[in-house]
């Protein structure tokens, strides 16, 4: 099994149903034969860029619940991603006014 560090990139294309890397971006994310893991920063990012392009919250979180299922997240503690996802919903960040974790 390969390992492969998914880039913020991959996702964005995922989400984007109109984006000539939305088919290849699935395959990727969905490939048996891989072993998927994204850092925390590429999900700062990711929402970054939802807020940045208007993606509502509600319709950006389903699909990082999935991809947080489907990966492995290295992150300092087991309590940062929880934070992380409380402070998200509290302040519903635009544009570039989410940070490191």
């Amino acid at each position: 099994m390969k390992h492969v560090i998914i880039d913020t990139n991959v996702l964005l294309y995922a989400l984007d149903k109109g984006n000539m890397y939305h088919q290849q971006s699935l395959k990727l994310l969905n490939d048996p034969q891989l072993r998927l893991s994204i850092t925390s920063k590429n999900i700062s990012e990711y929402f970054a860029v939802c807020s940045k392009f208007n993606v509502a919250l509600k319709d950006a979180l389903p699909f990082y619940h999935q991809i947080r299922q489907n990966t492995n997240v290295p992150y300092p503690s087991d309590n940062s991603l929880s934070i992380f996802e409380t402070l998200l919903q509290k302040y519903q960040p635009k544009g570039n006014q989410v940070f490191d974790l």
